[in-house]
């Protein structure tokens, strides 16, 4: 039976996909069957080709962007800065360094037991990666992580989310009929049993959803013994310092909590500010979200946030003595959209300072001082990014690495996602196994292959063998006493 897909800006179906459930054995069939000639193609002529893709996702933005906003409810400028540029700008990255990065490696061997060896780290494609990817970012989630995989010479199955397959598959057709090779890369859509599906079939694994769903992933890869990488959720903190430009933290707040909506992983959920400047914070931003439009257009630089359906954590807060300086309640005349929210006196008795809320609402909690500051930024099972408001850049970066994240920043957001050479990791719960970018980023979707090479060849045997001489394994002894022996 097809799936039906809603716009969760008013509920109407805006399209079908099939459920490929019982389709996944023979995807990734296919492209394993297509991964053994990819694989023997130069780096270089890989990267040739995911060209094609980045061209096709430029040259049609329009209908993606029509098809993203259809079923995400993204407002136009996200839709197409975050999912179509920002997805093209990651294939130029990986067009540009795969192939520094995959390169062999030459290493040592560090111990006199192995001289006259030389070594050589190469890199192998796995086989076949299965990507499940959330409803929040199909392209530049989904298609961003399957691109480092192809260039890695793999061949890459891709679940979209039952809620947003439809862009996933419109790309998938599209670069096909542009020239992109048959079967490399496939798109399986379905509920969430065709993800159970593929995580049962390919060589590597790689997720973004839930800490909940994640963990049963990386528990059904450990028996498989397949490697996986888990993206998941994040309670992500901001602090705001006495000494900080208020301006620009305010700014901050709304752009980096609030922009789609708050549904991204990485978003600020919570703000901790120092009490000489705690009024004057919470007034000014509840101030600039109050005059944010709840999606007032449709066209470039439109201060709109999307749909979104989100209410518990702001009523178990308020129950327990939160102030709702802004929002606080669905929007009138629907139920399709949750009013931007700022919540004052917030304490972490509140879900909404514990729980990821995964929506527009940004709670505030006075602190004493920056240490109370990171002592309660770091009372939470999520570890992904945090950020830090400070005129002062060093005391910035001291608090920042005090804070038990994967990512921080100072005095600004999760821009840093787009700094490709950097890994953008996640601790605690907010993930496992290699991060994305930077080396690890494409290395993740390799096996290390160590080649050992020895210079000594001709010899018909050598120290340590069957047969070797009695005088000089004597004196080797004595040379390693002496070695290791000393102080």
């Amino acid at each position: 039976m097809d799936l039906e897909v809603r716009s969760p800006v008013t509920g109407d179906i805006v399209g079908t996909a099939a459920d490929m459930t019982d389709s996944v054995p023979d995807l990734v069939a296919r492209a394993r069957a297509a991964q053994r000639e990819w694989a023997r193609k130069p780096v270089a002529e890989r990267a040739r080709n995911l060209g094609i893709i980045r061209r096709w996702l430029v040259r049609n933005r329009c209908a993606v962007v029509e098809s993203t906003m259809a079923e995400t409810g993204k407002t136009y400028d996200d839709a197409l800065a975050s999912e179509v540029f920002v997805t093209a700008d990651l294939i130029r990255f990986w067009e540009r360094n795969a192939e520094r990065y995959l390169r062999d490696e030459r290493v040592r061997g560090g111990s006199p037991y192995v001289l006259g060896r030389r070594f050589t780290v190469a890199h192998d494609p796995l086989g076949v990666v299965g990507v499940i990817a959330p409803w929040n970012y199909p392209l530049h989630i989904g298609l961003g992580d399957a691109i480092p995989a192809l260039a890695a010479g793999n061949t890459a199955v891709l679940k979209p989310s039952e809620i947003t397959p439809l862009t996933t598959a419109l790309v998938t057709e599209g670069i096909r009929a542009a020239g992109f090779p048959a079967d490399v890369l496939l798109t399986a859509t379905g509920p969430g049993a065709t993800g159970a599906a593929l995580v049962d079939s390919v060589d590597m694994v790689q997720f973004t959803g839930s800490t909940h769903t994640g963990r049963q992933v990386g528990v059904r890869c450990a028996e498989r013994l397949i490697p996986c990488s888990l993206e998941l959720g994040g309670k992500d903190p901001m602090i705001v310092c006495a000494d900080a430009n208020l301006d620009r933290a305010v700014h901050a707040a709304a752009t980096w909590g609030l922009a789609n909506s708050g549904q991204v992983c990485m978003s600020v959920e919570r703000v901790y500010v120092e009490a000489p400047v705690y009024e004057e914070f919470s007034t000014a931003l509840a101030d600039f979200v109050a005059g944010l439009r709840v999606r007032g257009g449709a066209g470039p630089g439109a201060a709109d946030l999307g749909a979104i359906t989100f209410d518990r954590h702001v009523a178990d807060a308020v129950a327990k003595g939160a102030r709702v300086l802004t929002g606080g309640k669905r929007k009138p005349g629907t139920a399709r959209y949750f009013e931007p929210t700022v919540l004052a006196d917030v304490n972490h008795d509140m879900a909404v300072m514990r729980e990821e809320t995964f929506g527009p609402v940004l709670p505030v909690m006075k602190v004493r001082d920056v240490d109370e500051a990171v002592r309660l930024a770091n009372d939470s099972e999520y570890g992904l990014t945090s950020s830090v408001y400070t005129r002062d850049r060093a005391k910035g970066a001291a608090v920042a690495r005090r804070i038990a994240t994967g990512t921080g920043a100072v005095n600004d957001g999760y821009i840093h996602l787009a700094a490709r050479h950097a890994p953008s990791p996640g601790v605690r719960n907010s993930g496992a196994g290699a991060p994305r970018n930077g080396r690890d980023g494409i290395l993740k979707y390799t096996a290390p292959h160590t080649i050992m090479t020895t210079r000594t060849g001709g010899l018909s045997t050598e120290l340590g063998w069957l047969g070797a001489s009695p005088r000089v394994t004597r004196a080797a002894y004595a040379i390693m006493t002496r070695l290791y022996g000393r102080p």
